[in-house]
């Protein structure tokens, strides 16, 4: 037994088809922009890698020497804040007068 296809059934079967069509060439379209983003991405990486290796370099080598140093500054500065404070009472010593070489 042959179907036969009437008028409306043919019209939603093309339907159909039309709109896998317009899918199959959106798809086709996306592709094609995606492989050339593949093909640019190295290009438009490439700075931005350069830069984050720059950040890199100043977060692994030069960071800890900053560290270290802002560490021992406070360090002296807290004990330069902990030293008691010269008095005045004290008369001043002045050092002897030098005699040029001769006894």
């Amino acid at each position: 037994m042959r179907r036969r296809w009437n008028g409306p059934a043919l019209i939603n079967r093309q339907m159909a088809v039309n709109q896998a069509q317009r899918a199959l060439h959106e798809a086709e379209a996306r592709v094609r922009k995606v492989k050339g983003w593949c093909q640019n991405f190295d290009h438009c990486a490439d700075p931005i890698v350069k830069k984050l290796e720059s950040l890199r370099q100043v977060l692994d080598q030069d960071m800890p020497k900053a560290i270290t140093y802002l560490s021992t500054a406070q360090r002296t500065l807290e004990a330069y804040a902990d030293a008691p404070a010269p008095t005045m009472d004290a008369p001043a010593t002045t050092p002897p007068a030098e005699t040029g070489g001769q006894p």
